[in-house]
Protein backbone atom coordinates (compact mmCIF):
# COMPACT_ATOMS: atom_id res chain seq x y z
CA UNK A 1 0.00 0.00 0.00
CA UNK A 2 3.05 2.29 0.65
CA UNK A 3 4.26 4.21 3.40
CA UNK A 4 1.89 6.99 3.64
CA UNK A 5 -0.84 4.93 3.71
CA UNK A 6 -0.33 2.13 5.74
CA UNK A 7 0.51 3.57 9.46
CA UNK A 8 -3.19 4.38 8.94
CA UNK A 9 -4.29 1.23 8.72
CA UNK A 10 -3.62 -0.70 12.28
CA UNK A 11 -7.26 -0.69 13.32
CA UNK A 12 -9.10 -1.29 10.15
CA UNK A 13 -6.65 -4.69 9.22
CA UNK A 14 -7.88 -5.68 12.82
CA UNK A 15 -11.36 -4.78 13.50
CA UNK A 16 -12.44 -4.53 9.53
CA UNK A 17 -14.63 -1.88 8.25
CA UNK A 18 -16.16 0.31 10.80
CA UNK A 19 -18.52 2.17 7.83
CA UNK A 20 -19.19 5.91 10.02
CA UNK A 21 -16.06 5.41 12.11
CA UNK A 22 -13.34 4.42 9.49
CA UNK A 23 -11.79 7.36 8.52
CA UNK A 24 -11.38 8.69 12.60
CA UNK A 25 -10.21 4.73 13.06
CA UNK A 26 -7.27 5.33 10.63
CA UNK A 27 -7.00 8.19 11.98
CA UNK A 28 -6.28 6.83 15.43
CA UNK A 29 -4.01 3.80 13.71
CA UNK A 30 -1.74 7.36 12.09
CA UNK A 31 -1.42 9.08 15.44
CA UNK A 32 -0.41 5.74 17.08
CA UNK A 33 2.21 4.56 14.80
CA UNK A 34 3.60 7.81 13.74
CA UNK A 35 3.22 10.05 17.22
CA UNK A 36 5.72 13.02 17.06
CA UNK A 37 6.53 12.20 13.17
CA UNK A 38 3.27 13.91 12.86
CA UNK A 39 4.57 17.16 13.84
CA UNK A 40 4.37 19.99 11.49
CA UNK A 41 3.17 17.79 8.84
CA UNK A 42 -0.46 17.76 7.12
CA UNK A 43 -2.93 15.00 6.98
CA UNK A 44 -5.62 14.79 4.03
CA UNK A 45 -8.48 12.87 5.20
CA UNK A 46 -11.31 12.16 2.87
CA UNK A 47 -14.54 10.48 3.58
CA UNK A 48 -17.32 9.48 1.21
CA UNK A 49 -20.29 7.62 1.45
CA UNK A 50 -22.54 5.28 -0.92
CA UNK A 51 -24.24 8.37 -1.43
CA UNK A 52 -24.02 12.03 -3.43
CA UNK A 53 -21.80 13.80 -0.45
CA UNK A 54 -18.05 13.65 0.61
CA UNK A 55 -15.90 15.39 2.66
CA UNK A 56 -12.48 16.39 3.04
CA UNK A 57 -10.02 18.04 5.22
CA UNK A 58 -7.09 19.12 5.91
CA UNK A 59 -5.26 18.28 9.73
CA UNK A 60 -1.63 19.38 10.98
CA UNK A 61 0.13 17.98 13.35
CA UNK A 62 1.17 19.49 16.39
CA UNK A 63 2.81 18.94 20.00
CA UNK A 64 0.54 20.92 22.68
CA UNK A 65 1.97 22.71 25.33
CA UNK A 66 0.51 20.45 27.69
CA UNK A 67 -2.15 17.95 28.82
CA UNK A 68 -4.32 21.28 30.73
CA UNK A 69 -4.27 22.67 27.64
CA UNK A 70 -5.14 19.89 25.36
CA UNK A 71 -8.24 19.47 27.48
CA UNK A 72 -9.36 23.04 27.52
CA UNK A 73 -9.12 22.96 23.92
CA UNK A 74 -11.28 20.03 23.97
CA UNK A 75 -13.77 21.56 25.87
CA UNK A 76 -14.07 25.05 23.82
CA UNK A 77 -14.70 23.06 21.09
CA UNK A 78 -17.42 21.45 22.92
CA UNK A 79 -18.68 24.59 23.73
CA UNK A 80 -18.30 25.80 20.07
CA UNK A 81 -20.51 22.81 19.19
CA UNK A 82 -23.44 23.72 21.72
CA UNK A 83 -23.26 27.07 20.59
CA UNK A 84 -24.34 25.46 17.06
CA UNK A 85 -26.93 23.36 18.37
CA UNK A 86 -28.47 26.37 20.43
CA UNK A 87 -28.43 28.51 17.16
CA UNK A 88 -30.45 25.82 15.31
CA UNK A 89 -32.73 25.58 18.43
CA UNK A 90 -31.74 21.71 19.07
CA UNK A 91 -32.21 20.02 22.26
CA UNK A 92 -29.33 20.08 24.09
CA UNK A 93 -29.05 17.67 27.03
CA UNK A 94 -28.95 19.04 31.08
CA UNK A 95 -25.86 17.74 31.18
CA UNK A 96 -23.70 19.72 28.82
CA UNK A 97 -25.53 22.94 29.73
CA UNK A 98 -23.10 24.17 32.04
CA UNK A 99 -20.61 24.32 29.41
CA UNK A 100 -22.42 25.76 26.84
CA UNK A 101 -21.27 29.74 27.94
CA UNK A 102 -19.54 31.84 25.03
CA UNK A 103 -16.10 32.39 26.83
CA UNK A 104 -12.85 30.75 25.06
CA UNK A 105 -14.60 29.63 21.68
CA UNK A 106 -12.21 27.95 18.67
CA UNK A 107 -13.48 28.30 15.27
CA UNK A 108 -15.13 25.11 14.29
CA UNK A 109 -12.20 25.35 11.33
CA UNK A 110 -9.52 24.76 13.54
CA UNK A 111 -8.65 21.22 13.59
CA UNK A 112 -5.03 20.11 14.63
CA UNK A 113 -3.79 16.46 15.74
CA UNK A 114 -2.20 16.62 19.32
CA UNK A 115 0.62 13.79 18.40
CA UNK A 116 1.80 13.62 21.98
CA UNK A 117 -1.05 13.69 24.22
CA UNK A 118 -2.77 10.87 22.20
CA UNK A 119 -0.99 7.52 23.65
CA UNK A 120 -3.67 5.30 23.04
CA UNK A 121 -1.46 2.25 22.90
CA UNK A 122 -3.52 0.82 19.85
CA UNK A 123 -1.43 -2.25 19.93
CA UNK A 124 -1.20 -3.22 22.96
CA UNK A 125 -5.04 -2.58 23.71
CA UNK A 126 -5.88 -4.94 20.38
CA UNK A 127 -3.76 -7.41 22.11
CA UNK A 128 -6.07 -7.89 25.34
CA UNK A 129 -9.04 -8.97 22.72
CA UNK A 130 -10.96 -12.27 24.07
CA UNK A 131 -10.69 -14.91 20.94
CA UNK A 132 -13.82 -16.82 20.28
CA UNK A 133 -14.34 -19.49 18.07
CA UNK A 134 -16.23 -18.27 14.64
CA UNK A 135 -19.33 -20.08 16.39
CA UNK A 136 -19.55 -18.00 19.15
CA UNK A 137 -19.99 -14.67 16.79
CA UNK A 138 -22.89 -17.00 14.95
CA UNK A 139 -24.60 -17.32 17.96
CA UNK A 140 -24.22 -13.61 18.81
CA UNK A 141 -25.39 -12.78 14.98
CA UNK A 142 -28.61 -15.07 15.70
CA UNK A 143 -29.50 -13.49 18.77
CA UNK A 144 -29.09 -9.61 17.12
CA UNK A 145 -30.98 -10.84 14.30
CA UNK A 146 -34.00 -11.80 16.62
CA UNK A 147 -33.75 -9.06 18.73
CA UNK A 148 -33.76 -6.67 15.94
CA UNK A 149 -36.21 -3.59 16.46
CA UNK A 150 -37.39 -5.35 19.51
CA UNK A 151 -38.29 -2.58 21.93
CA UNK A 152 -37.69 -4.69 25.43
CA UNK A 153 -34.68 -6.54 26.19
CA UNK A 154 -31.58 -6.85 28.25
CA UNK A 155 -28.32 -8.32 27.02
CA UNK A 156 -26.97 -11.37 28.34
CA UNK A 157 -23.60 -10.89 27.58
CA UNK A 158 -21.04 -11.37 30.49
CA UNK A 159 -19.78 -7.81 32.11
CA UNK A 160 -16.53 -9.08 32.39
CA UNK A 161 -15.86 -9.29 28.91
CA UNK A 162 -16.11 -5.25 28.37
CA UNK A 163 -12.70 -3.77 28.40
CA UNK A 164 -12.57 -1.57 32.23
CA UNK A 165 -13.46 1.67 31.29
CA UNK A 166 -16.02 1.17 28.57
CA UNK A 167 -19.47 1.85 28.22
CA UNK A 168 -21.77 -1.53 27.92
CA UNK A 169 -26.26 -1.45 27.08
CA UNK A 170 -27.50 -2.29 30.44
CA UNK A 171 -31.14 -2.87 29.22
CA UNK A 172 -33.09 -1.46 26.44
CA UNK A 173 -37.17 -0.44 27.19
CA UNK A 174 -39.72 1.15 25.06
CA UNK A 175 -36.44 2.30 22.44
CA UNK A 176 -34.81 3.80 25.65
CA UNK A 177 -31.28 2.35 25.88
CA UNK A 178 -29.77 2.69 29.80
CA UNK A 179 -26.42 2.35 29.86
CA UNK A 180 -23.35 1.60 32.16
CA UNK A 181 -19.39 2.01 32.88
CA UNK A 182 -17.45 -1.28 33.84
CA UNK A 183 -15.19 0.63 36.31
CA UNK A 184 -11.43 1.01 35.22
Amino acid sequence: MGPQVAPGTLLPRQIGNCYTASLWAGLASLVDSQRELLEGRTVLMFSFGSGIAASIFLLTGRRPASLEFLLQRIASQVRCRLQQVYALNLAVPSELADISDETDVLPVQTRQIPVVAMQSALRERLAQRIQRPPAAFEQAAAVAEQRYCEPDFSPDSAVEDVCPGSYYLVQCRGHRRTYSRRQP
